[in-house]
């Protein structure tokens, strides 16, 4: 059913027209989009049936006496005063007369914030309903929220639109009409703007800002009757700018009456919202509680706490089981917050015990005792630190049993690390369990461990790889040294062997005319390569010997395989270190001596604050940044590794045009492409 529309108050005596400054003007015009008219034209719906009525509650009010009803009346709310008078016509009549402004004045003081008196243009009924009630004034729908109190008028968005417009707009309406007009009128204020700035001044008004349209309509009515320039002109104008400064002046009134009284509505939520959480708190502990078991941060419990509502017996009924419900779900959270705390003082004590007892472990056993971390994870420690909510104390007993535990465990772990690595050790040897070992063993040696100890069994520590001096590779006794030295927390990863390495060591084995199962305790212990590489420490022992020619493959696989099209082939660098198409071998067998000599040559770089420079011979070669490039760091003093590197894989003499900085590098391939 569409909404119904309330007409606006008026007095038997008001017409049609309203007066300000001795100014006739129209009264606003509804718009066709109005909520009134749109939801006029949809189908109707069913009316609904109307209950019974109270009739005849109100009947004595027709045989109290005038002094008695006039005196209840004058203690009342503006707003209870209208919808009073729409009770009835008899009671319409005793509101809506002149004699009856004593009342609305009565009822006007009774409003707090001290409300403005009414202008002379509106009475006392419809200043009442253009504050408290939300009818539009032009085409009566309700929720009506724009309200400007220069003119004392409120809108729908609609009618809005259709009676503020803008200054230009209204000036094309009346041809030749002199722009003073802005200057004469108060624009259009919809909302708090005058609160806190001062009263404007109407000589600042501009076409660009809305106006009210009947009174801008009656104002050029009058203003293009008038000779531009005469005396009566400028009476004319000079009246209009003092209204308008007063209308202004009042729209500043109102708006302040109207931050008083949100302030002080504030104030009293505030008020209300204490006194509420007050008087809830008191029957909760009335009823056993305690202010520990409040959940004060939990939202549920602020928003029914902190409502600006009195705490009504009603009220409290409903929120009740609501707030013993949450006081309940904070004792389980509160209960579970506890068993946590002290299962984390159970596993520190459990950390302090297992790092003495690690110390009190041989050394040769510390590898294989189980990681705390791994430890803390199985289920039967798991079960033991939660027991009883994680009430027991850690006694002597307890520890024992993690510790017997731990070792199983252990025990475990070394049995499914030594079969891993012999699994994969035996794929890559290609071997079986019946083959024939070329290296006679004792007879309390396995042949699984004389596997596990070839030289040419090499193990990588996995993410461990840059813990220790950059050591990645080592041998079986080598990597159960380094797990003994590392932290407990990194020992989560285990061991695996590093398949290229292998392959490498047995190359350099058949390198040396050595045998490729010859044990690693038989093999000679230092080494020397033929580079004679400045950034090498010397003697190397064999796995540093493997790495290092696994690293110098690799930088040249990589370069190879990253060279574009746009790069020069004759700058290819040489693979000094592949020693299956080597026409001489370099690996030598060594006892400690000097290091290798090589011919540095008298040439040395110059001095530059650059930290960083590239191998332009590499770049050209490769003809893009896509590919890894040498770099050179020659304020740490890198200038014989440069030598180096030209020399052994260039095969030429270096010189300053073999060097080139980053922005040149860049500029370099730009030109390339």
């Amino acid at each position: 059913m569409p909404p119904k529309r309330r007409r606006p108050v008026d007095s038997k005596t008001n017409t049609a027209d309203q007066m300000e400054g001795k100014l006739v003007f129209k009264r606003p015009k509804p718009s066709s989009n109005s909520r009134i008219f749109m939801e006029s034209h949809a189908t109707p719906s069913k009316k609904p049936v109307r209950g019974a009525r109270n009739a005849g509650k109100l009947a004595q009010l027709k045989t109290m006496p005038l002094e008695v009803f006039y005196e209840i009346t004058s203690w009342l709310h503006p707003l209870d005063l209208l919808k009073l008078s729409r009770v009835s016509k008899h009671l319409r009549e005793m509101f809506m007369s002149k004699h009856s402004e004593a009342l609305w004045v009565a009822a006007r003081r009774n409003v707090s914030g001290g409300l403005p008196d009414p202008p002379s243009t509106i009475n006392e009924a419809q200043y009442a309903a253009l504050l408290f009630e939300q009818n539009c004034q032009a085409c009566g729908v309700g929720r009506s929220i724009k309200v400007d109190f220069s003119f004392f008028v409120r809108f729908c968005g609609a009618c809005y639109h259709e009676n503020v417009m803008n200054g230009k707009k209204l000036l094309r309406q009346f041809k030749g009409l002199d722009p003073v007009i802005f200057s004469m009128m108060p624009y259009a204020a919809m909302d708090n703007y005058y609160i806190e700035d001062p009263v404007p001044k109407t000589k600042d008004n501009t076409s660009c800002l809305r106006y009210y349209k009947p009174y801008f309509d009656a104002v050029a009515e009058r203003l293009r009757r008038l000779p531009a320039g005469s005396d009566e002109f400028e009476i004319f104008v000079n009246e209009m700018r003092a209204v308008a400064a007063e209308m202004f002046k009042r729209n500043h009134d109102m708006h302040m009456w109207l931050d008083r009284v949100a302030r002080d509505k504030e104030n009293q939520a505030k008020i209300t919202k204490r006194e509420r959480e007050a008087s809830i708190k008191k029957k909760l502990i009335e009823m056993g509680y305690t202010e520990a078991d409040f959940p004060l941060h939990d939202y549920s419990w602020v928003n029914i706490m902190r409502q600006p509502r009195v705490l009504t017996p009603r009220i409290w009924t409903q929120v009740k089981p609501q707030l013993v419900s949450l006081i309940e779900q904070k004792r389980v959270r509160d209960h579970q917050a506890a068993i946590v705390a002290r299962l984390k003082t159970l596993t520190r004590q459990v950390k302090s015990h297992y790092e003495k007892h690690i110390l009190e472990v041989p050394e040769d056993e510390r590898p294989w005792i189980l990681p705390l971390v791994d430890l803390l994870k199985l289920r039967e420690v798991d079960n033991l630190l939660k027991q009883d909510e994680s009430t027991i104390n850690l006694t002597e007993d307890n520890f024992r049993s993690i510790m017997n535990i731990a070792e199983s465990e252990g025990e475990k772990f070394k049995a499914t690390t030594e079969a891993k690595l012999l699994s994969q050790l035996k794929e890559i040897y290609h071997l079986h369990d019946d083959d024939i070992f070329s290296i006679q063993t004792s007879a309390t040696e396995s042949r699984d461990i004389q596997l596990l100890h070839r030289a040419t069994s090499v193990f990588e520590r996995g993410s461990f790889s840059r813990l220790e001096q950059g050591r990645a590779l080592n041998s079986f006794d080598g990597l159960i040294e380094a797990y003994g030295r590392l932290d407990l927390r990194f020992k989560n990863r285990p061991p695996v062997v590093s398949v290229d390495a292998v392959r490498m060591a047995q190359l350099i084995l058949k390198t040396l005319g050595l045998p490729e199962d010859l044990p690693l305790n038989e093999l000679p212990t230092t080494f020397s390569c033929g580079c004679a590489d400045p950034s090498l420490s010397y003697p190397m022992d064999f796995h540093q010997l493997v790495q290092h020619i696994l690293e110098e493959t690799k930088y040249y696989n990589d370069i190879v395989s990253d060279a574009s099209s746009k790069g020069d082939p004759s700058f290819r660098p040489q693979n000094n270190h592949d020693l299956e198409t080597a026409k001489m071998p370099f690996i030598h067998i060594c006892a400690d001596g000097p290091r290798p000599a090589f011919d540095f040559g008298q040439w040395r770089p110059e001095k530059t604050n650059r930290r960083t420079l590239y191998c332009f011979l590499c770049a050209k070669f490769v003809g893009s940044w896509e590919a890894h490039i040498p770099s050179f760091d020659f304020i740490t003093g890198e200038e014989k590794r440069f030598i180096h590197h030209v020399k052994t894989k260039h095969l030429k003499e270096p010189g300053p045009d073999d060097l080139i900085n980053p922005q040149d590098l860049s500029m370099y391939f730009k030109q390339l492409t």
